[in-house]
């Protein structure tokens, strides 16, 4: 499952394929992912919108856009697109 939502000036981005999950905020383009394993949920996960406090964060807290986390890859090879396609979407998106 790919989402992207938000306004005009911040907007998230959540890759999900269980237990694999990956958040991209904009405009900080820092990559968290995530390890979410039953019976948590993403949304049981991040119900409180404080990121610092989310458990089961995996890997480095920031990656720059171009530096995808791993967790990420799997779930984009998983959906069958590509890194650099999402990278040019996010980008026209985020301007």
């Amino acid at each position: 499952m790919l989402i992207q939502a938000g306004n005009e000036r911040r907007w998230a981005f959540m890759a999900w394929n269980a237990p694999d999950l990956t958040l991209l905020n904009w405009p900080a383009r820092n990559w968290r992912s995530y390890q979410i394993r039953p019976p948590a949920d993403p949304e049981s996960r991040f119900r409180g919108g404080d990121l610092a406090s989310v458990p089961g964060r995996v890997g480095p807290l920031n990656r720059q856009i171009g530096d995808p986390p791993p967790a990420l890859l799997r779930v984009l090879d998983d959906v069958g697109i590509g890194f650099a396609e999402l990278v040019k979407t996010l980008q026209e998106i985020g301007g």
